[in-house]
């Protein structure tokens, strides 16, 4: 069999596989021959030229979808070991705990005052139109503890420790003390 008989079909799972050249174009493989000693009438484009690249961009999607999973999961299993993985570090633990936690009730118990405080205001103009003044206080406290006070406290932590975290690092920047970490 010559050299300009053949074809070798490279794929991601087998490479190499030399083919005749008379049973690729049976397949319809011909766009990704070499031009050496091929007639015009055989680079002809054939109907499966469009089934191999629609089946070839699927199967490429698949497997970067598929690696983009095994990375994802590869980082969580490593995060979840290094959780767990000693050395543990108890005592910036607890001053995360309490610089994150214990100085944010202040800002959060201040928002959630005059969230209520709007709140009955709001409410007593609708429920004086049923002389309902004395349901004020049960919707204000129920509105509050139910729905208000757990998106306010996210949200004013998560504002909180952001700025603060932010401005730290800012902070080290500055300093360079980032740059001797490297």
């Amino acid at each position: 069999m010559n050299s300009h008989n053949t074809y070798v079909l490279e794929s991601l799972c087998f490479s190499n596989i030399t083919l005749p050249l008379q049973s690729c174009s049976e397949l319809g493989i011909h766009h990704k021959m070499s031009n050496e000693n091929i007639s015009e009438s055989e680079t002809e484009t054939s109907p499966f030229d469009f089934i191999l690249d629609v089946v070839e961009a699927v199967g490429e999607k698949t497997l970067n979808f598929f690696a983009s999973v095994g990375r994802i999961a590869e980082f969580m299993a490593l995060a979840i070991y290094h959780v767990f993985a000693p050395p543990y570090f108890f005592k910036n633990l607890i001053k995360q705990m309490i610089s994150i936690g214990y100085y944010s009730l202040p800002v959060v118990g201040m928002t959630t005052l005059f969230t209520g405080m709007v709140l009955a205001l709001q409410s007593y103009t609708g429920f004086t139109r049923f002389n309902a003044e004395s349901a004020i206080a049960g919707v204000v406290v129920l509105s509050i503890t139910r729905e208000l006070a757990p998106v306010l406290a996210g949200l004013m932590v998560a504002g909180r420790v952001g700025a603060s975290i932010a401005a730290e690092i800012g902070t080290m920047r500055v300093t360079e003390q980032i740059d001797a970490l490297s």
